[in-house]
């Protein structure tokens, strides 16, 4: 799997316990571009570390998004998510059924 490096655009720091996850900074703190005329979108980036045994002429990334809505995942809330993002708290306590389908 890919390992997280680093967030160059908001300074999330490393999930030292879960390190393939990225996680995004808020939608209220996250730099809005345009996308369209009528439609915005949220710019991301992470550096990310391929794993040392892949190689190809071409190679296929699937990224896997997951989000806390209306469950957790085990770690979520103890992530120390830069402090100027305010509160990483979620709206459910419920763990999420994995795996995902």
């Amino acid at each position: 799997p890919l390992e997280f490096v680093s967030d160059p655009l908001y300074g999330a720091p490393k999930d030292t316990n879960h390190v393939t996850r990225a996680y995004i900074a808020p939608q209220s703190f996250a730099k809005v571009i345009e996308m369209t005329e009528s439609h915005e979108g949220s710019l991301y980036r992470f550096n990310m570390k391929l794993p040392d045994n892949l190689s190809g002429d071409l190679v296929l990334l699937q990224w896997h998004y997951l989000t806390a809505n209306t469950c957790s995942y085990e770690g979520y809330s103890e992530y120390d998510a830069p402090t100027q993002w305010g509160s990483n708290s979620i709206g459910s306590t419920k763990l999420c059924d994995l795996p995902l389908s």
